[in-house]
């Protein structure tokens, strides 16, 4: 240990202020800062853990371990929000009356650390502990130099009932439970890196006196990282500890681990990998619902209980497999062990034992490639199950992949579904009108069709929003909100040269089953004074097949009072000529992007012709929409369509744009 005079420790301790935020001298024993006098004699002056911010000593104090040990010791600590860095340097100054004062010098400098360098640090906490702890069984909790909670064993959530993973909780009962303050109760005890002794802990129902141990944390330099706890009831050794009343670790059905347990089995061993280079695999058996209902509930489990056995064997030694909820499962194993073709070889032989004439098992599978191991496992795999979205329509066994791409792409959609409830009540949805020509090439009617001018992201097509508010069941609104639009926009060019053109509107499939269709239209068509037969109404025909027999009186209703029925994508579906049996619409949108016959065949020009011929003998006129090209035009012309709707005509366009490109700018001005 270096010796130094009084004189030449107040001379360094001058010079080395400027070089550190703050250097001094302590006695570790006592937690004093010590002040050279004039005296030459070392006093205290005030309690060392003070400049932390602390009313108590410090539970791992470096410079106690500095003194103990004879040599240099580092650690971090926290001073007013910053992290600082301490050497502690232990010393001997000699004093005016000869004797020596065993002390340490402490030198604080700053040092800012980035996030990702605090999780680094608190990895490599954590891997100190299991190579010090190895397998034992018994609670661990451990915290850093922050004094923050990085890791407990699944013991100690289970001695504090708190849910697995809640590390602040954790840390919230655990230190208003444990009596560390023993500690320091006699001579040098707080000198030494470990301490121990026995406490009252209430596990589940029971009252039992338990093992405490306190311990630090040293890396291979000897700075110190982190300390930890041990409880161990000795009464039950057998036990591994503190087994959690009423909770089953195993899912009884399929043999896997339940949600929450798998959540910490996964996040332990991602906390302990020096290398992580892990896949989450989440699996999905597609309209599960029917399973049941087609085979069976016995049959049903079956299938949950052969795929949860292969999953099982799927993880093996080094991975883990777990049960969601219902059929989601999920398995977790290192990279190097995802074989793709191989599970999906498995997965169809299990399939392949269900399938029937009325209905073909299948299952989907996502994989999310572990690169955040801080994320929390909870989110691994929602972003297994974002790269399942991607093949929900599938109808054949298939595994996808996650990319970050489909997060973004899942925040964006969150983002307008958020926003879309505001965007009605500010007028964000825009009235666009694309036009219907007739044969000799005159307008004869329009369609309205929506566009979402979002104040953040600009124009946004039907595309991206339709299809979100339509799986969120939000569609009725947003069609609700255009029939009362369209409604409004007649009411404005009655007296104009627009006042005999009609306006088609949409109606979703979805709709019935949120609002009563025919007194949402009626309402709006009576209160604004109308004429019935300007607002057309398409359905389409999936909307149709959906419920033929409630779709057919709806039209039955809105024809007796005089609206035009449109029959919108026919051709689309796998039973129109059956429907048009039964359904007695008006007019017949045909989709030529289902119908157009291909160059090599003209097969569909011959079908497409038959449609155009029933229609007239039903009395029903044909609008052909989708059309691109001046030879599809010409074609239709001459199979007899009545009416056309597409880009090669016209694109849909704002309100006034349509009104001046059709009825003139003076027309525009007067309506405006």
């Amino acid at each position: 240990m270096a010796r130094f005079r009084i004189e030449e420790i107040k001379e360094m301790l001058g010079r080395l202020s400027i070089i550190y935020d703050a250097a001094r001298i302590v006695d570790p024993g006592k937690c004093t800062v010590l002040q050279c006098g004039e005296d030459g004699m070392v006093h205290a002056a005030a309690s060392c853990y003070g400049f932390w911010g602390k009313q108590t000593r410090c539970r791992h104090c470096s410079s106690s371990c500095a003194l103990a040990a004879a040599h240099n010791m580092e650690k971090d600590e926290v001073h007013e929000g910053k992290i600082c860095h301490i050497l502690s340097a232990p010393v001997e100054v000699e004093q005016a009356d000869g004797t020596a004062c065993s002390c340490v010098m402490e030198l604080i400098s700053s040092n800012v650390r980035s996030e990702e360098m605090r999780v680094m640090r608190d990895r490599e906490l954590i891997q100190l502990l299991v190579a010090k702890t190895g397998g034992i069984r018994r609670g661990v909790v451990c915290f850093n130099i922050e004094d923050e909670c990085v890791y407990a064993n699944p013991e100690v959530f289970q001695i504090f009932r708190v849910p697995h993973g809640e590390l602040a909780l954790l840390k919230e009962f655990f230190l208003t439970w444990v009596d560390d303050s023993r500690m320091g109760e006699s001579g040098d005890i707080a000198l030494l890196s470990d301490a121990e002794w026995k406490q009252e802990c209430n596990i589940g129902s029971k009252k039992r006196m338990c093992d405490v141990g306190y311990h630090k944390l040293f890396d291979g330099e000897g700075r110190f990282s982190g300390y930890y706890y041990e409880i161990y009831d000795e009464a039950d050794p057998l036990m591994g500890g503190f087994p959690e009343e009423g909770v089953e670790l195993v899912d009884p059905l399929t043999g896997l681990m339940p949600r929450e347990c798998f959540f910490q089995k996964v996040a332990d061993i991602l906390r302990c990998a020096v290398h992580p280079e892990y896949v989450l695999v989440a699996s999905n058996i597609k309209d599960f619902k029917f399973v049941n209902s087609l085979f069976g509930k016995e049959k049903g489990d079956e299938i949950l209980r052969l795929l949860g056995k292969y999953y099982r064997e799927l993880a093996g030694e080094h991975g883990v497999a777990g049960r969601l909820h219902g059929d989601q499962f999920v398995v977790f194993i290192p990279r190097d062990e995802l074989m793709p073709n191989a599970i999906m070889e498995r997965i169809s032989e299990i399939t392949s034992k269900f399938d029937s004439p009325s209905f073909k098992l299948c299952v989907h599978l996502g994989v999310y490639e572990v690169t955040d191991v801080s994320l929390p496992v909870s989110l691994m795999c929602d972003r297994a199950n974002l790269a399942i979205e991607t093949i929900q329509n599938v109808r054949v066994n298939q595994m996808a992949v996650y990319k970050d791409s489909l997060l973004k792409k899942a925040l964006q959609d969150s983002e307008i579904l958020s926003s879309f409830t505001s965007a009605l009540e500010h007028h964000e949805f825009e009235v666009y009108l694309q036009p219907q020509i007739a044969k000799d090439r005159t307008i004869c009617g329009a369609e309205a069709l929506v566009r979402w001018n979002h104040p953040k992201r600009g124009l946004l097509m039907p595309g991206q929003f339709i299809p979100l508010l339509e799986n969120a069941g939000l569609i009725y609104q947003l069609d609700a909100y255009m029939w009362g639009a369209v409604a409004a926009l007649l009411s404005t060019w009655k007296g104009t040269p627009m006042e005999d053109l009609p306006v088609s509107v949409n109606i979703s499939a979805r709709d019935a089953y949120y609002i009563d269709i025919y007194q949402t239209i009626t309402t709006y068509v009576r209160k604004l004074g109308i004429d019935p037969t300007r607002m057309h109404l398409e359905i389409t025909e999936t909307a149709l097949m959906s419920d033929r027999i409630q779709y057919n009186e709806l039209i039955d209703k809105f024809r007796e009072q005089g609206y035009v029925v449109e029959i919108d994508d026919f051709g689309s579906g796998y039973s129109s000529l059956a429907m048009l049996k039964d359904i007695h619409a008006d007019i017949l949108k045909l989709d030529l992007g289902f119908l157009m016959p291909s160059e090599e065949d003209d097969r569909g020009a011959l079908i497409l012709k038959s449609v155009i011929d029933m229609a007239k003998t039903l009395g029903m006129p044909t609008i052909t929409e989708g059309v691109e090209h001046e030879e599809q035009a010409k074609l239709l012309e001459k199979l007899g369509t009545d009416a056309f709707q597409g880009f090669y005509f016209d694109r849909p366009m704002p309100v006034p744009d349509f009104v001046e490109k059709y009825y003139g700018r003076e027309c525009l001005e007067r309506n405006a």
